[in-house]
């Protein structure tokens, strides 16, 4: 009714303008007896450039319906593939919910403004789809469970690469849809690159999942299985992983700058050359873990337990050595200087001579006396 209305006034507008604009513009012009031939031709002009002006804007309004239209169409499109999509989610054959999520990603390619919702979609279905695992609360159950699998499924495995896949995530408006994956059992995963930032995986079963390159920036890891899981290159900048299993874990080049480990399960992890810069990594088991070549510039190692672990070449300077274990740890070549060892365990002379100390390292009495460490030091210093 409005449109109708506004529509009548303006098709009133165009014929006044059309009859009386000629003399509410020129009118001075068109009053003289004398200028009646081009009094006419002005006339004409001007209602042929009216009519011309008119034209152009009723074509700017016909394209911005056109438009208008397209959109409500498209949107029509994408609802009825959304909802197409979900029936194949719901469904009890494999190949059928494989379609659907594939379907609900092909979706999120072709009108990013439906990322979030496909991703709680997603998130929601894995959750269903994926073994629950037990929380530490939880009461042990006397019942007989199903052996949980190897691997995920195929379908979860595809939700997971949806979920994770970086051009995706991009539109994902993170704080509406998060990543919540806690307490889900999605051993051998393969998440090679994903983009897992932010992602909630506390107490989820990683064991043997391929985490390749993978960013888990700030991700909360804490209490997750990630036991024998291949994190080569993967970037966990202030993730939390206190308490995390990453027993026989590979993290080689792995970025922990920041992260926290506090009390993790490390023991016979390859962390080669991993970066762990103020890493928290206080009452870790890092039993036999290699970290030649690690970067613990400034590492919270106080009271870790680094029984038999590979430390050639680490940097450990500045790094808070107190409390820990370091029986039968190998230090060759190790940068300790600004390091507190004071009140490392079971540290020997022969540890100290094959690391590189300073004369700002901080050792036990009874080892920094030694004259074999004090000729040490003077080498390392007369090295510069």
């Amino acid at each position: 009714m409005v449109f109708a209305v506004l529509m009548l006034l303006v098709g009133s507008g165009v014929v006044l303008l059309l009859w009386r604009g000629p003399w509410w513009f020129d009118g001075k012009y068109l009053e003289g007896a004398d200028y009646k031939s081009a009094a006419g031709h002005m006339i004409s002009s001007f209602r042929a450039s009216v009519t011309q002006l008119l034209l152009g804007l009723g074509g700017v309004v016909a394209l911005w319906f056109t438009w208008r239209n397209y959109r409500l169409s498209r949107r029509g499109q994408v609802t009825d593939r959304f909802i197409k999509a979900l029936e194949r989610l719901g469904s009890s054959e494999m190949y059928v919910r494989y379609g659907g999520v594939l379907a609900l990603e092909q979706i999120v390619q072709d009108a990013p403004d439906q990322a979030t919702h496909a991703t709680q979609v997603l998130v929601v279905f894995v959750r269903d789809r994926a073994p629950n695992c037990r929380r530490p609360d939880q009461e042990p159950s006397l019942e007989r469970r199903p052996p949980l699998p190897y691997e995920p499924e195929a379908d979860v495995q595809a939700a997971l690469t949806a979920l994770t896949r970086t051009a995706s995530r991009r539109h994902v408006d993170r704080t509406a849809a998060p990543l919540d994956l806690s307490y889900r059992h999605l051993a051998g995963a393969s998440l090679r690159g994903a983009d897992v930032r932010d992602a909630i995986l506390e107490g989820a079963n990683l064991s043997g999942a391929t985490l390749w390159y993978a960013d888990l920036r700030e991700a909360i890891l804490k209490d997750a299985d990630l036991s024998y899981a291949r994190l080569n290159g993967a970037l966990l900048y202030k993730g939390n992983l206190r308490c995390a299993n990453l027993s026989n874990a590979a993290l080689p080049e792995a970025v922990l700058i920041e992260a926290s480990l506090i009390g993790a399960d490390l023991r016979k992890a390859v962390l080669v050359d991993a970066i762990m810069v103020m890493a928290a990594v206080g009452g870790a088991k890092l039993r036999g873990a290699r970290l030649s070549g690690a970067n613990l510039i400034h590492a919270d190692l106080y009271g870790a337990d680094l029984m038999c672990a590979d430390l050639r070449d680490a940097n450990l300077m500045c790094a808070d050595l107190r409390d820990a274990n370091l029986k039968d740890a190998n230090l060759a070549g190790a940068k300790i200087k600004d390091a507190d060892l004071s009140r490392v365990r079971w540290l020997t002379v022969e540890q100290v001579v094959a690391a590189r100390p300073g004369v700002t390292t901080k050792l036990p009495s009874e080892v920094a006396s030694d004259p074999r460490v004090v000729e040490r030091i003077k080498q390392v210093e007369g090295e510069k």
